[in-house]
């Protein structure tokens, strides 16, 4: 699969959805990527959610899954906005790489409190 099939395919229902779809990216974005990088993140976070969405760990254990979905689906929808074609995803995944993660501007962090 390639990186606009996985951007392309059609929105998640469910977590194994959600999983799936973030293998997939995972598969085909370079290890050292920021975006491939974030995605890891939350593929975690999401088997975990998967795994611990019960009800002797959370309240609504069915809103908690679809809350997941609903994020991983508008991470989703962001990324094709920005990936106007394979390009610009090449392009995307370039800069992104190249971002110091956890990196603050310098302008954000150099006002004081009011």
């Amino acid at each position: 699969m390639t990186l606009e099939q996985v951007l392309r395919a059609p929105a998640a229902a469910r977590i194994a959805d959600v999983v799936e779809r973030m293998q997939a990216l995972d598969a085909v974005l370079p290890r050292d990527d920021g975006i491939a990088c974030f995605n890891r993140l939350y593929l975690a976070v999401t088997e975990a959610v998967e795994a611990q969405a019960r009800p002797s760990a959370f309240a609504d254990p069915r809103f908690v899954r679809w809350l997941d979905v609903v994020f991983a689906t508008s991470t989703s929808l962001r990324s094709r906005t920005m990936c106007a074609g394979v390009d610009g995803c090449r392009a995307l995944g370039r800069r992104s790489s190249k971002r110091a993660p956890g990196k603050v501007s310098s302008r954000s962090s150099s006002r004081s409190p009011a």
